[in-house]
Protein backbone atom coordinates (compact mmCIF):
# COMPACT_ATOMS: atom_id res chain seq x y z
CA UNK A 1 0.00 0.00 0.00
CA UNK A 2 0.94 3.81 -0.41
CA UNK A 3 1.51 6.09 1.80
CA UNK A 4 -0.70 9.44 1.00
CA UNK A 5 -0.31 12.96 2.59
CA UNK A 6 -4.33 12.90 4.13
CA UNK A 7 -3.59 9.74 5.66
CA UNK A 8 -1.02 10.72 7.66
CA UNK A 9 -0.89 13.88 7.90
CA UNK A 10 -4.14 13.93 10.80
CA UNK A 11 -1.82 11.73 13.35
CA UNK A 12 2.19 12.14 12.63
CA UNK A 13 2.95 15.77 13.86
CA UNK A 14 6.63 16.15 12.17
CA UNK A 15 6.40 18.54 9.32
CA UNK A 16 6.80 17.07 6.02
CA UNK A 17 7.86 19.72 3.27
CA UNK A 18 5.16 19.55 0.20
CA UNK A 19 5.93 21.02 -3.12
CA UNK A 20 9.57 21.87 -2.97
CA UNK A 21 11.44 19.15 -4.43
CA UNK A 22 15.12 17.84 -4.21
CA UNK A 23 15.46 17.83 -8.40
CA UNK A 24 15.42 20.75 -10.85
CA UNK A 25 15.71 20.28 -14.99
CA UNK A 26 18.49 19.83 -15.98
CA UNK A 27 20.81 19.41 -13.07
CA UNK A 28 21.65 16.04 -11.30
CA UNK A 29 19.05 13.58 -10.40
CA UNK A 30 16.74 13.92 -7.14
CA UNK A 31 14.30 11.64 -5.91
CA UNK A 32 10.73 12.55 -3.74
CA UNK A 33 8.77 11.12 -1.39
CA UNK A 34 4.89 11.56 -2.20
CA UNK A 35 3.10 14.27 -4.22
CA UNK A 36 6.69 15.69 -4.40
CA UNK A 37 7.67 15.55 -1.02
CA UNK A 38 11.77 16.09 0.38
CA UNK A 39 11.10 13.79 3.20
CA UNK A 40 8.60 11.18 4.38
CA UNK A 41 7.35 9.26 7.00
CA UNK A 42 5.18 5.88 7.61
CA UNK A 43 4.87 3.79 10.81
CA UNK A 44 6.15 0.61 11.72
CA UNK A 45 3.48 -1.65 13.28
CA UNK A 46 5.28 -4.87 13.65
CA UNK A 47 6.62 -7.73 11.34
CA UNK A 48 4.01 -8.27 8.38
CA UNK A 49 1.10 -5.55 9.28
CA UNK A 50 1.41 -3.67 6.30
CA UNK A 51 -1.31 -0.97 7.27
CA UNK A 52 -3.90 -0.68 9.89
CA UNK A 53 -6.74 -0.38 10.38
CA UNK A 54 -9.88 -1.58 8.40
CA UNK A 55 -12.92 0.30 9.56
CA UNK A 56 -10.73 3.58 9.57
CA UNK A 57 -11.77 5.62 5.94
CA UNK A 58 -8.89 6.02 4.80
CA UNK A 59 -6.15 3.63 6.58
CA UNK A 60 -4.27 5.63 8.64
CA UNK A 61 -1.42 4.07 9.22
CA UNK A 62 0.51 2.49 6.33
CA UNK A 63 4.58 0.59 6.76
CA UNK A 64 5.24 1.26 3.02
CA UNK A 65 5.51 4.42 0.85
CA UNK A 66 6.90 5.26 -2.30
CA UNK A 67 9.98 7.34 -3.71
CA UNK A 68 10.29 8.88 -7.19
CA UNK A 69 13.47 9.45 -9.25
CA UNK A 70 13.60 12.38 -11.47
CA UNK A 71 15.99 10.83 -14.09
CA UNK A 72 18.35 14.11 -15.48
CA UNK A 73 21.21 12.74 -16.67
CA UNK A 74 20.46 12.52 -20.23
CA UNK A 75 20.68 8.91 -20.56
CA UNK A 76 17.45 7.09 -21.46
CA UNK A 77 18.31 3.76 -20.00
CA UNK A 78 20.14 4.80 -17.36
CA UNK A 79 21.69 2.03 -14.38
CA UNK A 80 19.93 3.05 -11.06
CA UNK A 81 20.56 1.50 -7.95
CA UNK A 82 18.86 2.58 -4.61
CA UNK A 83 20.37 2.46 -1.26
CA UNK A 84 19.89 3.35 2.24
CA UNK A 85 22.04 3.68 5.25
CA UNK A 86 19.63 1.66 7.67
CA UNK A 87 19.17 -1.24 5.74
CA UNK A 88 17.98 -2.78 8.74
CA UNK A 89 15.05 -0.64 9.23
CA UNK A 90 14.11 0.06 5.99
CA UNK A 91 13.49 -2.39 2.97
CA UNK A 92 13.82 -1.04 -0.95
CA UNK A 93 11.86 -2.67 -3.48
CA UNK A 94 12.78 -0.97 -6.68
CA UNK A 95 9.60 -0.60 -9.02
CA UNK A 96 9.89 -1.37 -13.12
CA UNK A 97 12.92 0.67 -15.22
CA UNK A 98 14.00 1.63 -11.34
CA UNK A 99 11.98 4.77 -11.40
CA UNK A 100 10.28 4.58 -8.19
CA UNK A 101 10.91 2.71 -5.36
CA UNK A 102 8.81 1.03 -2.38
CA UNK A 103 10.28 1.55 0.81
CA UNK A 104 9.27 -0.99 3.72
CA UNK A 105 9.35 -0.63 7.29
CA UNK A 106 11.67 -2.92 9.04
CA UNK A 107 11.59 -1.63 12.38
CA UNK A 108 11.28 2.03 13.64
CA UNK A 109 13.68 4.75 13.94
CA UNK A 110 15.77 5.03 16.69
CA UNK A 111 15.83 8.98 16.96
CA UNK A 112 12.43 11.35 17.35
CA UNK A 113 13.71 12.77 13.83
CA UNK A 114 14.06 11.66 10.37
CA UNK A 115 17.03 9.61 10.99
CA UNK A 116 17.16 7.05 8.10
CA UNK A 117 17.89 8.39 4.59
CA UNK A 118 17.71 7.23 0.86
CA UNK A 119 19.47 7.76 -2.45
CA UNK A 120 19.79 6.53 -5.87
CA UNK A 121 22.74 6.40 -7.87
CA UNK A 122 22.09 6.95 -12.03
CA UNK A 123 25.04 6.02 -13.96
CA UNK A 124 27.16 6.32 -11.06
CA UNK A 125 25.83 9.94 -9.65
CA UNK A 126 24.58 9.66 -6.35
CA UNK A 127 21.34 11.68 -5.90
CA UNK A 128 21.04 13.81 -2.69
CA UNK A 129 19.39 11.92 -0.11
CA UNK A 130 15.78 11.17 0.88
CA UNK A 131 15.23 11.83 4.84
CA UNK A 132 12.70 9.01 6.09
CA UNK A 133 11.19 8.83 9.53
CA UNK A 134 9.37 5.38 11.10
CA UNK A 135 7.35 6.20 13.79
CA UNK A 136 5.40 3.29 15.99
CA UNK A 137 3.17 2.50 19.03
CA UNK A 138 5.50 3.67 22.02
CA UNK A 139 4.04 3.50 25.16
CA UNK A 140 0.64 3.83 26.98
CA UNK A 141 -0.07 5.58 30.18
CA UNK A 142 -3.09 5.68 31.89
CA UNK A 143 -4.41 7.72 35.43
CA UNK A 144 -5.08 4.82 37.25
CA UNK A 145 -8.16 2.41 38.09
CA UNK A 146 -11.80 4.43 38.80
CA UNK A 147 -14.47 2.77 40.87
CA UNK A 148 -17.50 1.99 38.73
CA UNK A 149 -19.52 1.28 41.74
CA UNK A 150 -22.50 3.99 40.88
CA UNK A 151 -22.16 2.94 37.52
CA UNK A 152 -26.10 2.01 35.88
CA UNK A 153 -24.53 -0.21 33.36
CA UNK A 154 -21.51 -1.67 34.55
CA UNK A 155 -21.14 -1.99 38.28
CA UNK A 156 -21.37 -5.64 39.35
CA UNK A 157 -25.08 -4.47 41.28
CA UNK A 158 -26.26 -3.19 37.44
CA UNK A 159 -24.96 -6.74 35.96
CA UNK A 160 -26.91 -8.97 38.54
CA UNK A 161 -24.28 -9.41 41.50
CA UNK A 162 -24.32 -8.58 45.48
CA UNK A 163 -20.82 -8.21 45.90
CA UNK A 164 -17.41 -7.50 44.03
CA UNK A 165 -16.54 -4.10 42.22
CA UNK A 166 -15.70 -3.04 38.43
CA UNK A 167 -12.85 -0.52 37.81
CA UNK A 168 -11.95 1.04 34.24
CA UNK A 169 -8.86 2.19 33.58
CA UNK A 170 -8.67 4.74 30.30
CA UNK A 171 -5.67 4.43 28.69
CA UNK A 172 -3.52 6.09 26.06
CA UNK A 173 -1.05 5.51 23.50
CA UNK A 174 2.20 7.41 22.82
CA UNK A 175 4.01 7.51 19.32
CA UNK A 176 8.15 7.18 19.16
CA UNK A 177 7.99 10.83 19.74
CA UNK A 178 6.54 11.14 22.59
CA UNK A 179 4.27 13.61 22.40
CA UNK A 180 1.29 12.25 19.68
CA UNK A 181 -1.42 10.61 21.39
CA UNK A 182 -2.22 8.00 18.47
CA UNK A 183 -5.97 8.32 17.22
CA UNK A 184 -7.96 5.16 16.84
CA UNK A 185 -5.64 1.60 16.08
CA UNK A 186 -6.16 -1.96 16.56
CA UNK A 187 -4.57 -3.43 19.86
CA UNK A 188 -4.64 -6.30 21.51
CA UNK A 189 -3.79 -7.59 25.29
CA UNK A 190 -1.90 -10.95 26.23
CA UNK A 191 -2.65 -11.99 29.89
CA UNK A 192 0.66 -14.13 31.27
CA UNK A 193 1.51 -15.57 34.69
CA UNK A 194 -2.17 -16.07 36.05
CA UNK A 195 -1.51 -17.14 39.25
CA UNK A 196 -3.99 -17.28 42.43
CA UNK A 197 -2.92 -15.88 45.85
CA UNK A 198 -1.83 -18.90 48.47
CA UNK A 199 -4.66 -21.01 48.87
CA UNK A 200 -7.22 -19.01 46.40
CA UNK A 201 -9.43 -19.75 44.11
CA UNK A 202 -10.66 -16.71 41.83
CA UNK A 203 -11.13 -17.24 38.31
CA UNK A 204 -8.82 -15.34 35.51
CA UNK A 205 -10.20 -13.18 33.21
CA UNK A 206 -9.45 -13.87 29.27
CA UNK A 207 -7.31 -11.91 26.97
CA UNK A 208 -8.93 -9.47 24.75
CA UNK A 209 -8.98 -7.39 21.81
CA UNK A 210 -9.87 -3.27 20.73
CA UNK A 211 -10.20 -3.08 17.07
CA UNK A 212 -11.14 0.35 15.74
CA UNK A 213 -14.81 -0.07 15.70
CA UNK A 214 -14.82 -1.22 19.77
CA UNK A 215 -17.19 0.89 21.63
CA UNK A 216 -14.07 0.69 24.21
CA UNK A 217 -12.45 3.30 22.30
CA UNK A 218 -14.38 6.23 24.24
CA UNK A 219 -12.66 8.92 22.20
CA UNK A 220 -10.66 9.65 19.57
CA UNK A 221 -7.16 9.04 21.81
CA UNK A 222 -8.39 6.81 24.96
CA UNK A 223 -10.00 3.55 25.11
CA UNK A 224 -10.82 1.58 27.96
CA UNK A 225 -10.03 -1.99 30.03
CA UNK A 226 -12.32 -2.95 33.05
CA UNK A 227 -10.04 -4.07 35.89
CA UNK A 228 -13.23 -6.24 37.52
CA UNK A 229 -14.41 -9.06 39.63
CA UNK A 230 -17.82 -9.63 40.62
CA UNK A 231 -19.78 -12.82 42.47
CA UNK A 232 -23.23 -13.43 43.57
CA UNK A 233 -21.73 -14.54 47.28
CA UNK A 234 -22.41 -18.37 46.69
CA UNK A 235 -19.14 -19.09 44.22
CA UNK A 236 -17.20 -20.35 47.27
CA UNK A 237 -14.04 -17.75 46.00
CA UNK A 238 -11.33 -17.55 48.09
CA UNK A 239 -10.38 -15.19 49.70
CA UNK A 240 -13.46 -13.78 50.27
CA UNK A 241 -14.69 -11.05 47.93
CA UNK A 242 -15.93 -7.45 49.14
CA UNK A 243 -17.09 -4.19 47.85
CA UNK A 244 -14.73 -1.76 46.37
CA UNK A 245 -12.79 -0.05 48.88
CA UNK A 246 -9.19 0.61 49.10
CA UNK A 247 -8.46 -0.28 52.99
CA UNK A 248 -8.41 -4.20 52.08
CA UNK A 249 -5.14 -4.94 50.58
CA UNK A 250 -5.55 -9.13 50.87
CA UNK A 251 -4.59 -10.53 47.08
CA UNK A 252 -6.84 -12.07 44.82
CA UNK A 253 -4.73 -13.11 42.19
CA UNK A 254 -2.29 -11.41 39.48
CA UNK A 255 -0.92 -11.61 36.23
CA UNK A 256 1.00 -9.87 33.93
CA UNK A 257 -0.81 -8.08 31.03
CA UNK A 258 0.85 -6.31 28.10
CA UNK A 259 -0.27 -4.28 25.29
CA UNK A 260 0.25 -4.92 21.66
CA UNK A 261 -0.45 -2.20 19.33
CA UNK A 262 -1.32 -2.36 15.70
CA UNK A 263 -3.10 -6.00 15.04
CA UNK A 264 -6.07 -7.73 17.37
CA UNK A 265 -4.35 -10.94 17.18
CA UNK A 266 -1.77 -12.17 20.45
CA UNK A 267 1.46 -11.78 20.33
CA UNK A 268 1.54 -9.68 16.54
CA UNK A 269 1.57 -5.26 16.95
CA UNK A 270 4.21 -3.44 18.85
CA UNK A 271 4.33 -4.42 22.56
CA UNK A 272 3.93 -0.46 24.36
CA UNK A 273 3.09 -2.08 27.91
CA UNK A 274 3.96 -4.52 30.82
CA UNK A 275 2.05 -4.21 33.45
CA UNK A 276 1.98 -6.02 36.71
CA UNK A 277 -1.68 -6.25 37.57
CA UNK A 278 -3.09 -7.07 40.85
CA UNK A 279 -6.81 -7.60 41.91
CA UNK A 280 -7.21 -7.65 45.66
CA UNK A 281 -10.33 -8.26 47.57
CA UNK A 282 -11.82 -4.93 46.97
CA UNK A 283 -9.84 -2.80 44.43
CA UNK A 284 -7.15 -3.59 41.75
CA UNK A 285 -3.44 -2.51 41.54
CA UNK A 286 -1.34 -1.93 38.38
CA UNK A 287 2.39 -1.95 39.34
CA UNK A 288 5.80 -2.26 37.64
CA UNK A 289 4.40 -0.25 34.44
CA UNK A 290 7.02 -1.17 32.13
CA UNK A 291 7.86 0.68 28.59
CA UNK A 292 9.75 -2.14 26.83
CA UNK A 293 11.02 0.17 24.01
CA UNK A 294 11.12 -0.58 20.25
CA UNK A 295 14.37 -1.51 19.02
CA UNK A 296 13.72 -5.48 17.81
CA UNK A 297 15.85 -6.77 21.34
CA UNK A 298 13.45 -4.24 23.70
CA UNK A 299 10.43 -6.16 21.59
CA UNK A 300 11.52 -9.65 22.34
CA UNK A 301 11.56 -9.05 25.92
CA UNK A 302 7.23 -9.54 25.26
CA UNK A 303 7.84 -12.72 23.48
CA UNK A 304 5.18 -15.28 25.53
CA UNK A 305 6.40 -16.11 28.87
CA UNK A 306 9.48 -13.30 29.02
CA UNK A 307 9.16 -10.20 30.83
CA UNK A 308 7.12 -11.61 33.77
CA UNK A 309 6.26 -8.81 36.07
CA UNK A 310 3.97 -10.21 38.46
Amino acid sequence: MSYTRSSISAIFAVALVYGASNVASGQVSGINGPDGSTSAAMWFLGHGIASCCTGLAPNLYFAQTTAVLTNNSGDPTPTIVWSTDTPDSLQITPGSGALSATLTALAPSTHTSSDINVWATVDGVQTANLPIYINTPYSVSNGGAVNQASSPTVSCVARGYSVGYTTIVTNTITDRTGVIALTKIDLNETLEHQIDAPGGNWPFPTAGAWPVSSVAWTTNTNYIDYLAICATGTEGYSPALANYNTSTTTLGFSETQKFWIGSTSAYTGECAQINDTQLNTSYPVQTQQTTPGSTPTQQAACAVNTTILN
